[in-house]
């Protein structure tokens, strides 16, 4: 959005309700709303249900955006391909079929995959989470994801990626997926979710 004189230029539509409230507070305070790509002008005399109708669109579109795509996600995990994100260990390569990308597998990063099999064999040995990081962290090896706080290896990544499923030749897709909040006041939660789709693949390390 952008404010020009006393004109609010609108871009996005958000949710029907959050619009119809949104359109309640821009009207209380006398401040004009257009839409730059549809041309919805809020003093237009059908101004407040054109924007509603617009929003209710785009909403839906939104929604079915997304099933769309969770199902192609779901389509590629039941082929084996990659469905995004990023393991360590792991890097995704192009399948090229009558010269087109068709989707995408998981093959070995065997720089970062030779640090898994390291780690793996030492916690087997006895190696405590917290042992393992120093050890990485000594020998300046790179995390996966170095961040302004925990910029090197720490026991809680180590935690986790021992106990990833993908590192034993076994990919596990759907067991949880993120809700985003649209109150600013509240956080997106990560929830699980009722059935995981078991994914069976020589992906070991």
């Amino acid at each position: 959005a952008a404010i020009r004189g006393n004109h609010l230029y609108v871009i996005p539509h958000e949710e029907s309700l959050d619009a119809a409230q949104f359109f309640g507070e821009c009207s209380d305070r006398n401040v004009r709303i257009i839409g730059i790509a549809d041309g919805v002008d809020s003093a237009a005399p059908q101004g407040m249900m054109s924007y509603g109708l617009r929003a209710l669109f785009a909403a839906q579109y939104s929604r079915d955006l997304a099933l769309k795509t969770k199902r192609g996600m779901r389509g590629a995990a039941r082929r084996g391909q990659a469905t995004g994100g990023r393991t360590y260990g792991l890097a995704s390569e192009p399948i090229v079929e009558g010269g087109r990308i068709v989707g995408h597998r998981l093959v070995h990063n065997e720089a970062e995959a030779v640090v898994v099999r390291r780690f793996f064999e030492q916690f087997v040995g006895g190696a405590g989470y917290s042992n393992l990081a120093r050890a990485l962290n000594a020998d300046g090896i790179v995390p996966p994801r170095p961040g302004k706080r925990r910029p090197g290896w720490c026991g809680d990544t180590l935690r986790a990626m021992l106990s990833n499923p993908i590192y034993v030749g076994r990919r596990v897709w759907g067991k949880s997926e993120w809700r985003v909040n649209r109150d600013p006041t509240l956080r997106s939660t990560r929830l699980p979710r009722a059935v995981a789709l078991g994914i069976g693949g020589a992906l070991g390390l």
